[in-house]
């Protein structure tokens, strides 16, 4: 069973997974992001303080998530990821695709939340 909750900062959701991310549960995490998407909320911050366990579909559902949010023109980042969460991470190569950082500040300060840079005064 897995219990997701989400909470929006500064343009930003944070989605907090409580559980085990597997395949039976996979589609509640794609819709969640679907969801905030559609909310225009396409900066996604994955909490997994509390994920317990993650199995292949689980990670291939975070490949997706990543996936999903750059055809919308957003981004991941994960917070509180536990040791063996960074090792998995290491063993797969998602280590290369995905970024864990220190905070939820660091994370929302590091995401672009849709603003474009103007560089026509240059």
């Amino acid at each position: 069973m897995i219990r997701l909750s989400c909470e929006s900062q500064d343009h930003v959701a944070i989605i907090s997974i409580n559980g085990d991310l597997i395949a039976s549960v996979c589609d509640n995490l794609r819709q969640e992001t679907i969801k905030q998407v559609e909310l225009r909320l396409q900066d996604i911050v994955l909490d997994c303080n509390s994920l317990h366990y993650i199995d292949s579909v689980g990670l291939e559902t975070l490949v997706w998530l990543q996936d999903y949010l750059a055809e919308h023109l957003g981004e991941l980042k994960f917070i509180n990821c536990s040791e063996q969460l960074i090792t998995i991470f290491e063993m797969t190569r998602l280590k290369l695709r995905f970024e864990c950082v220190e905070s939820l500040q660091v994370a929302i300060g590091s995401l672009s939340c849709g603003e474009v840079f103007d560089d026509s005064s240059l």
